[in-house]
């Protein structure tokens, strides 16, 4: 029999072991370039180039940097992890609203990554990390916060990208139809089993016009009751005509952003044929998680 003394030195003992608490993951960054050919998704093998939609980041000195520590935006006053409906998850809404949809059905509510009208408005501003803008057939890396289930099986993310520029956000099942990469959600690096960095790359099909496309990341894990659960993370990339953009910096985000059309209509996507040439560029700068800004570069238009 335990006399107290033994007790109370094994409660201490079990109240400092670490408690290691399931939590749940979001995209951290939209286009993470490494600094080498080393494909590492740790803090000082790259740098992050775009955000999802209204990611929280500091400017300042001519540099970006995230507001809050690597994964701990689940701690937050709006968590960036939003879980669809358990019941009816390709029936939810594609992108978190910020608030409850509906009666919720064991949805998880996330920070608000609708689509802005226009779509510059969820980017810049003092506040938010800057857009993707890319070309047709760029490869992107995306990079997400492990959050504890890095080593269960069968953890797949889905990459989603409609194949043209829409007026509004695609529903679920549209998405579902247009899934253009699947990633290994466990290829992680440093950071502990919480806050281990992982992360995927995937390619933009060569046929998608210039516009304005959302890329939803849609992450699949298989809860302790066997049923799926899916979170989502929402970002917009622009595509040029073919030339992109230089590929090594990141312009200052515009004053006074460009507009553009916005419906209320659920219309059909429709593709332009274009033709579209990838040039192979070597990342030139290394930071850890912040860069410096520079002006954008005015490129001529290329005659396809």
């Amino acid at each position: 029999m335990l006399s107290g003394k033994s007790f109370a030195v094994i409660f201490a003992f079990s109240m400092a072991l670490p408690l290691v608490v399931d939590s749940h993951s979001w995209v951290d960054c939209m286009d993470w370039r490494f600094n080498s050919g080393k494909q590492s998704f740790d803090d000082n093998a790259g740098t992050c180039f775009g955000y999802a939609r209204r990611f929280p980041v500091v400017y300042k000195g001519g540099k970006i940097s995230p507001k809050y520590a690597f994964g701990s935006l689940d701690d937050t006053e709006a968590s960036r992890h939003y879980k669809q409906s358990e019941e009816h998850p390709d029936d939810w809404p594609a992108c978190s609203l910020g608030h409850k949809y509906k009666d919720g059905e064991n949805e998880e509510v996330g920070a608000d990554e609708t689509r802005a009208n226009p779509v510059d408005n969820a980017y810049g501003q003092n506040k938010w990390g800057p857009m993707t803008i890319a070309k047709p057939g760029q490869q992107l890396c995306v990079r997400w916060p492990a959050k504890n289930h890095q080593h269960e099986p069968n953890n797949i993310v889905y990459i989603n990208m409609s194949p043209a520029p829409t007026s509004q956000d695609p529903t679920q099942r549209q998405l579902n139809q247009w899934t253009i990469a699947k990633l290994q959600y466990g290829n992680c690096f440093s950071g502990g089993s919480d806050k281990a960095r992982c992360g995927g790359c995937f390619t933009i099909p060569q046929n998608r016009a210039p516009g304005d496309y959302l890329i939803q990341w849609r992450w699949r894990l298989i809860g302790s009751d066997n049923i799926p659960e899916w979170y989502t993370s929402c970002s917009d990339v622009r595509l040029g005509n073919g030339e992109g953009r230089g590929n090594t910096t990141i312009p200052a985000q515009p004053n006074s952003p460009s507009k553009t059309s916005g419906s209320k209509k659920n219309t059909k996507p429709t593709t332009k044929k274009t033709t579209s040439t990838r040039k192979k560029h070597t990342p030139t700068h290394k930071s850890k998680g912040h860069h410096k800004l520079q002006k954008k570069k005015t490129h001529k238009k290329s005659n396809h």
